[in-house]
């Protein structure tokens, strides 16, 4: 069996090249003390809930690339291009899959594009994912 917490490692593994050692796996809050917005690189792993399937146990998975706005309020339009181009190449469209535990996954990209989250003053690179695992005992 493969948990929450596995398919997190497995992903940060595949991210280690976007060189972004601030993760998380819960939303970021706005510091409500001073009202700023996210100040550094980070990068958020959200694992959705597995759904039923016959073979595969399907789920979706929201990794986000995120990084803060200029202080004008404007997106830093060349380092999230950069990040969308190297996390395209991480995930692709093919399947990546290995073995852990003893249990056969898998994984591809679903989409990737740029995002805003306005209360956390940043934009991010969103990759959605499908992430699966074997269903046969």
């Amino acid at each position: 069996m493969i948990t929450k917490a596995d398919i997190e490692n497995i992903l940060l593994d595949v991210c280690e090249p976007l060189g972004i050692t601030d993760v998380s796996v819960e939303p970021p809050t706005l510091d409500d003390k001073t009202g700023d917005g996210l100040q550094k690189e980070m990068l958020e792993i959200f694992v959705k809930k597995e759904s039923d399937g016959q073979r595969w146990l399907p789920r979706f998975v929201d990794v986000n690339v995120c990084v803060p706005d200029f202080t004008s309020g404007r997106q830093n339009a060349p380092r999230l291009e950069a990040l969308e181009r190297i996390a395209g190449g991480l995930f692709g469209k093919a399947y990546i899959s290995g073995i852990l535990n003893g249990s056969r996954y898998r994984f591809k990209r679903e989409s990737i594009g740029i995002e805003q989250d306005k209360p956390l003053k940043c934009h991010y690179v969103n990759v959605r994912i499908l992430f699966e695992t074997i269903n046969v005992i």
